[in-house]
This record gives C-alpha cells, structure tokens and sequence, in this order.
C-alpha cells in the first residue's frame, strides 16, 4: 500500500512511505525408498543396508517491508531514502528465526546513485541434512592412533577412547579406512548470516541505455552445516568435548573391526563459520540496431577476495578462494563472470 494518500509522507519528499505486509506457509516432504538391492546391502562397494525413511518439516512465516523518501529532487539530493524489512519464521524442526533489513539509498545527481546496508539472513537446514537416513560404512579416514607410532600422542588418543594399555599397539586396516557414521540430523538449527555492503550504480545520461553498479560486501556465517570428517573429529577431540562423545571404540580400540559398535559419527552439525569479502559487478546496456531491431549486452560477475572457512570454533581459518576439497567443498573462484548478448528482432 502507498500510505502516502492518507498523509504518511516527509515534507522533504513528493511521495510518501510504501508498505507490504504478508504472511507464507510451506510444507516439504522427504520420502526415501531404497530399493531390493540397497535395502539388502548388496550394491557393490561394502555397501550397507539402507533404510526406508520419511520426514518432513512445515513453516509458517509473516513479513513487512517499507520504504520512506527521505528528499526528493532538492539541491544536494536527487533522492535520498530508506528501506527495512522483517521477517519472523516458525519451523516444526529447527526453532523460530528472526531476520531483518536496513538500507539506505542515496542520490545525488540523477545519473548517480549510492547504496548501503546490514542483513540479517537465515538459511534452514534442508530436507537432505536433516532426514537423510544415516548408515555406517567404511568410508572414513585412517586412523590417526592406530599402529606402532601414532601420529597423536598417547594423552590425545585417550581422549578419543584409547586405554594407556592400547596405545601403539591398535591393528592397522589395511584398506586404511574407519567406519563412519554420515547422515542427517533432526537437532540442527538454521545458520545465521549478518551481510554488509556498500556500492554505486552509475546511469550515465550521456550514455542513453547503459547501467552499471558494483557492490561490495561483507558476509560472516555462523552455526553453519557441517559434516565433519572422522579425523577432524578425532583430532579436534582434545579441544571439544562433545566431538569425543562422537568416537566409539571396541573393546580393542579398533574403529573398524566391526561396524555394529566401532564407528565415528559424522552426521551434519552446526559447527562450523564461514567469511566472505568481495565485489558483485553488474552492467546492461541497450543498442538500437534500426530495422534489425535491439541488442542487449548483460554482464554479471563476481570478485573473491576472501573465503575463510572454519569448520570448527577456535581453529585456524582456510581462505579457501580459488581450492576445493574435503574442507573448502566446492571450487571457488577468485572472479567469474558471465556474458550474454541478445538479439532482440522487430520481425
């Protein structure tokens, strides 16, 4: 609604404050039906037997926004003016979120336009990490405390359960492999994101049809996702105490040996924090060809800086930029873009 009709309005602008107000529902849906041949364990690879399993998860959500002029065509200011936003999320899994806005967009000529803002984003765990039906298998790493030397010491390989008797002394799987635990989790909580950023778009009147803006921006993710490895939870083990609660040990100290009471639990978590500082650019521009019709250039990209990954609270960040693997996931690059043009034809 334009609250500007019933007098909602600065006397600096020549429009008044627009609000949206509206609510939502979602409802998804996990149905997992393995078939005779994962249900019994007998694909190949030391498969296990896979489960059938169903979840889901229901959220209700309510929202507004609103936007003030602040000054509207007046000396020093083309326009200056201001933008907020809420939004509150009930979830049946993973609790209630609050999440909000705040921009501030100013103009001092026509032809440019400066922006700014905080935000606080939200992203729920999906359906994926939190039904997905955990089985043990014999995919996890070596174990750093088994054979005759170590590479932890004997006070670190008792903290995941090794007895002072044991140490140097575990059989080593000659497949070098532990058994591991993966799956989702019902517990895990939505992360939370608190965005910066600053930018300039730039509409030369001089240049009919050409638009260009670059944003920089700030991201810190906490309570972020994580399936975390057998060994950094073995590792990590002497400085959180709730990932030792995550090795189980045989009588033996073995990991491997069987996989009814021998295994690491690896299953998704909100452990982890995520940074990330770099520039989004963006330009489009218009040509009039005549009869042959338009042509339109858009050009998207995005600049890198920095994306520092922690997968547990305390340890030493991994600027992953430009690395992929087991930590850093997925590549990603320094800068990327992409290019298109159209034809746009009047036949």
């Amino acid at each position: 609604g334009d609250l500007g009709k019933y007098g909602v309005q600065l006397p600096t602008a020549s429009s008044g404050m627009q609000v949206n107000v509206g609510t939502e529902y979602r409802e998804e849906k996990f149905v997992f039906k393995p078939d005779y041949v994962y249900a019994d364990g007998l694909a190949s690879g030391g498969a296990v037997s896979a489960h059938a399993f169903a979840g889901g998860v229901h959220v209700w959500e309510g929202f507004t926004e609103a936007h003030l002029p602040i000054f509207e065509k007046v000396p020093g200011a083309y326009n200056l003016s201001f933008d907020t936003g809420y939004r509150y999320s009930a979830y049946t899994l993973g609790g209630n979120t609050n999440t909000y806005k705040f921009q501030v967009e100013y103009a001092p000529i026509e032809d440019v336009r400066f922006r700014g803002g905080y935000n606080r984003a939200v992203r729920a765990p999906n359906l994926g990490e939190l039904f997905q039906p955990s089985a043990v298998g014999s995919g996890g790493n070596p174990d750093p405390c088994w054979g005759p030397t170590p590479s932890l010491t004997m006070a670190e390989c008792e903290r995941t359960g090794v007895l002072a008797a044991q140490y140097g002394h575990l059989a080593v799987n000659p497949a070098a492999q532990s058994n591991t635990i993966q799956g989702g989790s019902a517990g895990l909580v939505p992360e939370i994101a608190d965005t910066y950023t600053l930018g300039v778009v730039v509409r030369p009147s001089f240049i009919p049809n050409l638009v260009l803006s670059v944003d920089a921006f700030n991201i810190k993710v906490r309570k972020a996702i994580e399936e975390l490895s057998s060994n950094t939870i073995i590792d990590a083990c002497g400085k959180l105490d709730s990932l030792c609660n995550l090795i189980h040990r045989g009588p033996n100290g073995s990991l491997w040996q069987s996989e009814t009471n021998e295994y690491v639990v690896a299953t998704e978590q909100n452990v982890g924090s995520i940074l990330t500082r770099g520039a989004d650019i963006s330009s489009h521009y218009l040509q009039d060809v005549g009869f042959l019709g338009k042509l339109s250039f858009n050009l998207v990209g995005t600049y890198t800086k920095d994306l520092n990954t922690v997968p547990l609270p305390g340890e030493t960040a991994f600027n992953c930029t430009g690395y992929a693997g087991n930590t850093c996931g997925a590549p990603q690059p320094h800068f990327r873009s992409v290019l298109s043009t159209t034809w746009i034809s009047l036949f």
